[in-house]
């Protein structure tokens, strides 16, 4: 019997047993494959053990996709993935970007929907103005960049986070920010039209959502914030933490405008801390001697309920909002054996839970340096999950949550003395930072790629992604910010001239 006159059952069975490179050339020996190599359940199957990120559209998700267009986009991830791994990562495609607002540059910038937008801000102080510029770029067509919207907020910023809908009508900005000696948590509603007429224009003040300040009595500043959906959260950050500190985060629903308190008060003194929030869930990491803490726990039921509420929300500085407990965490993570462990950066997975595009359970990544003269650099990378997978070894804690530890990955660093402006990819496979020579102050930009992921521990290398003189129109020791789409591979630079540039690889 030949092999084509096969039960297509069993021809299925076989292509299901197969990489996708492999799936590929079989389905183009005859006919007969080709319709089998091609059968929607066939690259949704494939795509779920693909272990790479796809670059799906921000308004569609991965099951809705048809095979075809899952074949496409998985053939492009594995063709970056491919690229990444490479000593030298070609350069596909390189986009400058200038406009008018010259020797502003950008402090700040992050990517959105799959690298389709990006999100600046810039401090004012050379303007002589106390406010924050906010600048939302298309980058839907690389061909055609602009400026979606540009407006100016009072204060400085100190974070901000933006969440682009998924029609990509409007975007959600929220700042923390000085303002005439107050701490103050302002969240933005912006059109997202039209390219704006000229490079100098700015917006009308778009609709400020709500603007929140400190409870009466409540220490520390406004600092930390995250995005997902539609809600906001914001921290209370205080310069000297002890036994028993309590860790204050200010929640909004800002579509039912409901507002919430909530207190965290670990019996670990944590040098360091920061959250992350998630659709249903909100992740508190914290740093002692040698090791990261990473609990979390679900929301309160206040933040879930679905309908519309008020079109803004003023809050006084000094008003009480309602108070609520967050109960005992659901998961309760120890990273241990982590040397410097008070400077990890964390990956950006604010959307992670409801990402259309993630083929793997979700985690957070974790990257820690150590660099001591006369030997080589090391990178440390840890990936926790937000879910108890088999790989864990979860263990019932007393409070019914689930307890693991996580020991971290080691590579090594060539020639490495500081690392500045990290930014690690939402599935933890990837990551830039700058690399800058203490002495020369030469700067190349590093990258990070995972050669093997196994549930939660992977093996790294780090490589070279730019050096010190490549040949573009400038130098990496030229570049203020970063901004990275692991799913892409789209790299952003911004100069301290205020131009930025735009690296497809």
């Amino acid at each position: 019997m030949a092999f084509s006159a096969l039960p297509e059952d069993i021809l299925l069975e076989i292509f299901l047993r197969l990489s996708i490179i492999d799936a590929l050339s079989l389905k183009q020996t005859c006919r007969v494959l080709h319709v089998v190599g091609s059968l929607d359940y066939l690259w949704h199957q494939l795509a779920s053990n693909l272990g790479l990120a796809l670059d799906v559209p921000p308004d569609r998700t991965l099951s809705s996709l048809k095979g075809a267009e899952i074949q496409q986009t998985a053939v492009e991830a594995l063709r970056l993935e491919r690229n990444w791994q490479k000593a030298t990562s070609r350069i596909k495609r390189l986009t400058p970007v200038r406009y008018g607002i010259a020797d502003m540059s950008i402090d700040e910038m992050q990517l959105s929907c799959g690298g389709r937008w990006l999100v600046t801000a810039q401090r004012n102080r050379l303007r002589g103005r106390i406010s924050t510029t906010i600048t939302i770029w298309s980058l839907k067509d690389i061909t055609d960049v602009y400026r979606a919207a540009c407006f100016e907020a009072p204060g400085y910023f100190y974070q901000y986070a933006a969440r682009i809908s998924r029609d990509e009508a409007i975007a959600l900005v929220a700042l923390t920010v000085m303002m005439n000696s107050e701490e103050l948590l302002q969240i933005y509603e912006v059109p997202l039209g039209e390219r704006l007429a000229s490079d100098y224009s700015i917006l009308d003040q778009p609709r400020l959502r709500n603007r929140i300040g400190k409870p009466h009595g409540a220490a520390g500043i406004f600092y930390h914030v995250s995005i997902c959906d539609n809600l906001v959260a914001a921290s209370l950050v205080e310069v000297s933490v002890g036994p028993n500190t309590t860790h204050r985060v200010c929640l909004i629903n800002t579509l039912t405008d409901a507002q919430c308190w909530i207190n965290i008060q670990p019996k670990e003194c944590l040098s360091r801390w920061e959250m992350r929030l998630f659709s249903d869930q909100i992740v508190f990491v914290g740093s002692m001697d040698d090791a990261l803490v990473v609990r979390t726990y679900n929301l309160p039921i206040c933040m879930l309920m679905k309908g519309h509420g008020r079109m803004s929300s003023y809050t006084p500085v000094g008003q009480t909002f309602q108070q609520d407990d967050l109960g005992d965490p659901i998961l309760d993570c120890v990273v241990a054996k982590l040397p410097q462990a008070m400077t990890f950066f964390t990956s950006k997975a604010s959307e992670l839970l409801g990402s259309p595009s993630s083929t793997t359970p979700p985690t957070l990544t974790f990257l820690t340096f150590r660099f001591l003269e006369g030997v080589p650099s090391r990178l440390y990378a840890a990936r926790v999950p937000l879910r108890c997978t088999k790989s864990t070894n979860c263990t019932k804690g007393h409070n019914h949550g689930t307890r693991f530890a996580v020991s971290p990955s080691i590579a090594m660093v060539p020639s490495a003395q500081t690392a500045e402006r990290v930014q690690i990819g939402v599935e933890g496979r990837r990551a830039v930072w700058l690399d800058r020579n203490l002495e020369t102050e030469e700067v190349k930009v590093m990258k990070l790629s995972a050669l093997s992921t196994n549930g939660i521990s992977s093996t790294y290398k780090v490589g070279v992604l730019l050096p010190e003189y490549p040949v573009l129109p400038f130098r990496p020791s030229a570049c203020r910010s970063l901004a990275f789409d692991e799913v892409t591979g789209r790299l952003c630079l911004g100069l301290f001239t205020g131009e930025f540039y735009v690296l497809d690889f």
